[in-house]
């Protein structure tokens, strides 16, 4: 029973995890919108 529970949150944060690099990435895309020349680097790093 325990392990299941174990099992359960694990994957609980890996989905936490992914959803927040999720937000990040897209936020890092609307940013490289907006602002070209202060972001290039990081646009360049996350992907045009």
């Amino acid at each position: 029973m325990m392990k299941q529970f174990i099992v359960w949150t694990l994957a609980a944060l890996i989905f936490v995890a992914a959803y927040a690099v999720y937000l990040v990435y897209s936020d890092a895309k609307a940013d490289c919108a907006k602002q070209q020349v202060v972001s290039t680097t990081l646009c360049a790093t996350v992907g045009s």
